[in-house]
């Protein structure tokens, strides 16, 4: 299969958000309810943060549809000894659509990330 993989822009956060809740979901966590209200504040927050490069994400993209997220996260610390700068990575919203599960895209991503 052919995937397109490319950094996530603003217009693709309906699927991020998307994403992110079937990935919370198949963590079982959550309620119809309170993941209903997560996308909306997620929405609002990626509004802000994807054009401001505060969250980089990226998408896989198969015959048009986006199948996969990745993103990394940077947030400031206080300084310290092992960590002069205070800054501090997270990865997260690594999701998969189901059919997409286990080839080993994620992985793909998680070396993009990571690199």
């Amino acid at each position: 299969m052919q995937y397109i993989i490319r950094r996530a822009d603003i217009e693709d956060i309906p699927d991020l958000v998307r994403l992110r809740r079937i990935m919370f979901e198949d963590m079982g966590l959550g309620t119809k309810e309170s993941n209903d209200l997560s996308d909306e504040n997620t929405r609002k927050q990626l509004e802000g943060m994807i054009p401001n490069a505060d969250l980089i994400g990226w998408v896989v993209i198969q015959e048009g549809r986006i199948i996969v997220s990745g993103a990394i996260l940077f947030d400031q610390h206080l300084p310290s000894p092992l960590n002069p700068t205070g800054w501090i990575a997270y990865i997260l919203n690594v999701a998969v659509e189901e059919p997409y599960q286990q080839k080993g895209i994620a992985t793909h991503i998680m070396v993009i990330i990571l690199n």
